[in-house]
């Protein structure tokens, strides 16, 4: 079956060579740096009043580790102060 040389088949949306050079932007190089550590080490570092859902303190420490706020409307989140936050 000849396919439209224009489509990616699934493979091809797997490779991370295509995922990297979708959108070129000069900010998302900072963001292909493998921050993993550096995020679990905040998650975990979360003050008490902070949700105990640990998707919720991932994504939290992905916000200050990126230095950007995290937008939620989790009032929760929102009250923990913990990062900034916008609704």
């Amino acid at each position: 079956m000849k396919r439209n040389p224009g489509t990616r088949t699934q493979e091809d949306r797997l490779d991370h060579g295509y995922i990297n050079n979708l959108i070129p932007h000069p900010g998302l190089d900072r963001m292909k740096q493998n921050k993993t550590p550096q995020i679990a080490a905040l998650a975990v570092q979360l003050p008490v009043g902070f949700p105990k859902d640990p998707a919720d303190g991932l994504i939290a420490a992905t916000a200050i580790a990126e230095g950007g706020p995290l937008v939620t409307a989790d009032e929760r989140i929102r009250q923990a102060k913990a990062v900034q936050a916008i609704r």
